[in-house]
């Protein structure tokens, strides 16, 4: 039998194997391939040896090459310990495969003249400190079965306990600690190998469901080499694999019968806590009371047509340990670890390499593949037509069984997919399962900012749809939004229950970005002729160096020197447009630039000869700037226009409220007339003249009815006229007058308009 699953990873760690009968054991070959394009480079070693070999691999779309594997001979190999090298921590034994620049799947396949395995590492998802291990459960001695565990550290001074299983169990080899517990230190790379023989009743199935704990991380191979269920003497063979630790399995599963017997066909289920409810199809078929026990689901829960499947959820997580095999022939018999069911679940197993052989011997084999239902399928880029069988209890997944796969094999999906094999040769037959072990729990980091409140849930990539459940790093229940100043930093868990199973995320919340700052808006005025200056000094509190200056209005980057000579007016912005994970940030400075100013002139608004007051507007040539006005000495005003004014000579003066410029001066004459006048004695109003006349020009005034009769002409310089015509008062009506005056340019002007009289 050969079983395994298929992780990719960077590093495999594979700690060593232990059977009761070294003829079972003659070579092993190790294969390892990579989804990614390119050139590959890795090396191996055995345990703490500097010694080992090395691959140079052409992987992706490389024509013709699609993976390396070599092939050891000799059962003393270090994948292999013998009797004497039991319950002892032991250096240059197991294996650490890395790879560079790419990630890999490697499998290690052994063989000999009677049996097969094959056992895939799953890199770091096979990390952890805490297991429970599965074997099968038997019912005789055949003479060579057992089980065993291996143990490799990923760290120095690591200590490791194995407990909760029956105290009757009988570990062979030395120095065996056979008191109900197990414990040992080791350090990195270094390996730890225990076995029980079935001549020791408790030994069948007393050691199923025992607990592994560590101190830091390690990886884990349990299992059988040999084992059996039958009682017919040669029917054995190695079931084993490499497990995940307890917070890597979850909910639900779903497993699909291979070819062998009733009596093998069946999955094992372990608890990890008490009081674990578990269903098949949906249908409770039992209770473990305790954490570590485990129940065996019969073959007739199977269900399908073109082939058979099993849906099975708890109401805690489980770890579930599927026995199948290639034929019905006994001897083939094997143990498949099987992932819970996830969203995050690859969507493309390729890559897998040489799936019908181990060494020089060829298998018929079968591809069982678990998707997402209403999924494309393709296999070897051909989508594959055959009909899915559905999922009784699960309409979400769907179940395929494919045969007459050979050589090199990729598996695609439109939807997450974990994909099985099997097949079989004589008395041999192999098993796996290819999926991403820990896809539902995945270890994420994040950058937060340091002055923004963060949903953390969007920080987690493919995140699922359904509502989960945040816990900060001291386990304690959390809203999922992390504030800065008061939320502590370290390990966050969100953890959701979707309809692909359990998905849990550790969100590493250590960085902490703090936000760049640029600094306070600003309004400045300058001089068109002040020297150059840095825009950044004029920024309010204290912005961050390294920011970007733009012109706002056009969009031009420039250093911040600002020329108030080239520079114009406007709006100049500073900031970080690239600031993640924090927002953009950006001030403003709103720079006016006064223009030098050649002269000012005054310009009369209204007529040169206006009614009641004249309206004067003053100009500036040559220059820009907010200036400020004022009209004979008056108040300062901001408005360059002044109304009513008198008769007469006005000095305006108008001075830059920026310093830029000296304060100008010019003088305007202005001259109007009144629109009425009210002769009633009050010696307000009662004669009517126009005042303010330049007593350097020659005027003449003349007064005439509305039927032109000449009324009066009267002198500028004298009180004017008060209604009266032959020393008696006219009545209230419009009266005209007539002008003629000259100018101070030399001009004789004349002008007519009328007035009121008013009684």
């Amino acid at each position: 039998m050969f079983l395994g699953h298929a992780q990719l990873s960077d590093t495999h760690w594979v700690p060593p194997i232990h059977s009761r009968s070294s003829i079972s054991l003659e070579d092993y070959h190790i294969y390892v391939s990579s989804p990614i394009e390119g050139i590959l480079s890795g090396s191996g070693r055995e345990g703490t040896s500097d010694s080992g070999w090395g691959f140079t691999l052409p992987f992706g779309n490389v024509t013709g090459v699609f993976g390396f594997k070599a092939t050891y001979r000799g059962s003393n190999l270090s994948v292999f310990v013998d009797t004497s090298e039991l319950n002892t921590v032991l250096r240059d034994k197991g294996l650490v495969v890395t790879s560079s620049p790419a990630p890999i799947y490697l499998s290690l396949r052994i063989r000999s003249e009677f049996h097969a395995g094959h056992l895939t590492p799953k890199g770091m998802a096979a990390l952890g400190t805490s297991f429970r291990l599965g074997s099968i459960p038997q019912g005789s001695d055949l003479g060579d079965t057992n089980f065993f565990a291996s143990f490799m550290a990923t760290e120095d001074n690591t200590t490791v306990t194995i407990s909760d299983y029956d105290s009757n169990v009988v570990f062979a080899g030395p120095n065996a600690q056979n008191v109900g517990s197990v414990t040992f230190t080791f350090d990195k790379e270094e390996t730890y190998v225990v076995s029980g023989y079935t001549n020791d009743v408790a030994n069948y199935n007393g050691f199923i469901g025992a607990l592994v704990t560590s101190n830091k991380p390690i990886a884990v191979n349990t299992g059988n080499a040999l084992g059996s269920f039958a009682n017919t003497n040669g029917a054995r063979d190695f079931a084993m694999d490499q497990v995940v630790p307890v917070d890597k399995v979850g909910k639900s599963y779903i497993v699909i019968e291979g070819k062998g017997s009733a009596d093998i066909e069946r999955p094992m289920v372990i608890a990890t806590e008490p009081n674990t409810e578990v269903y098949v199809n949906e249908a409770l078929v039992t209770v473990l009371n305790d954490a570590g026990d485990h129940v065996l689901i019969d073959n007739v829960h199977y269900q399908g047509i073109t082939h058979r499947n099993m849906y099975i959820s708890s109401s805690k997580d489980v770890y579930v340990y599927q026995f199948l095999a290639g034929d019905a022939n006994p001897e083939t018999v094997g143990m498949n670890f099987i992932p819970p069911l996830s969203c995050s679940f690859e969507k493309e197993l390729n890559r897998i390499p040489f799936v019908d052989e181990i060494g020089e011997e060829f298998y018929e084999t079968a591809l069982l593949v678990v998707t997402k239902t209403g999924a494309t399928l393709k296999v070897n880029d051909e989508e594959v037509t055959q009909e899915p069988e559905s999922v009784v209890g699960n309409p979400n997944w769907v179940t395929y069984r494919l045969e007459g796969y050979t050589g090199n094999v990729s598996i695609v999906s439109t939807e997450p997919l974990s994909a099985g094999l099997i097949g079989f040769n004589s008395s041999a037959g192999f098993a796996g399962h290819y999926s991403g072990f820990g896809a539902g729990h995945s270890e994420q980091e994040t950058e937060l900012c340091d002055n923004v409140v963060t949903e953390l849930y969007t920080k987690i990539d493919d995140a699922p749809e359904e509502a989960g459940v945040w816990t900060n790093p001291n386990g304690i229940m959390h809203s999922g939004f992390f504030d800065p100043n008061t939320d502590i930093t370290g390990i966050y868990n969100y953890r959701a229950d979707t309809d692909c199973g359990i998905v849990e995320v550790e969100l590493d919340v250590s960085n902490i970005v703090v936000a760049k700052n640029s600094g306070g808006d600003n309004s400045i005025t300058v001089c068109e002729t002040d020297t150059s200056f840095n825009l950044y000094d004029m920024l309010e509190g204290q912005p961050d160096i390294g920011g970007i200056w733009q012109n706002a209005e056009n969009g031009e980057t420039f250093n911040g020197n600002f020329d108030p000579s080239t520079f114009t007016s406007g709006i100049y912005s500073y900031g970080f447009p690239e600031n993640p994970p924090c927002d953009a940030v950006e001030a403003v400075i709103d720079v006016e630039v006064v223009a030098e100013i050649d002269s000012i002139e005054a310009v009369l608004l209204s007529p040169q000869l206006a009614k009641n007051g004249s309206s004067v507007q003053v100009n500036t040539i040559g220059g820009v700037g907010n200036f400020e006005y004022r009209i004979d000495g008056g108040p300062w005003q901001e408005s360059p226009i002044f109304n009513n004014l008198n008769n007469g000579d006005h000095v305006i003066t108008m001075r830059d409220d920026s310093g830029c410029n000296p304060e100008f001066t010019t003088t305007i004459y202005t001259l109007s007339y009144p629109t009425f006048f009210t002769p009633n004695g009050d010696s307000y109003n009662d004669t009517w003249k126009i005042d303010g006349l330049d007593i350097s020009t020659s005027s003449e005034i003349y007064i005439f009815n509305r039927y032109g009769k000449l009324l009066k002409q009267i002198d500028p310089l004298e009180e004017g006229w008060d209604g009266t015509y032959l020393g008696h008062n006219l009545p209230s009506d419009d009266y005209w007058f007539k002008i003629l005056y000259t100018n101070r340019d030399g001009e004789r002007k004349g002008f007519v308009a009328h007035f009121t009289l008013k009684r």
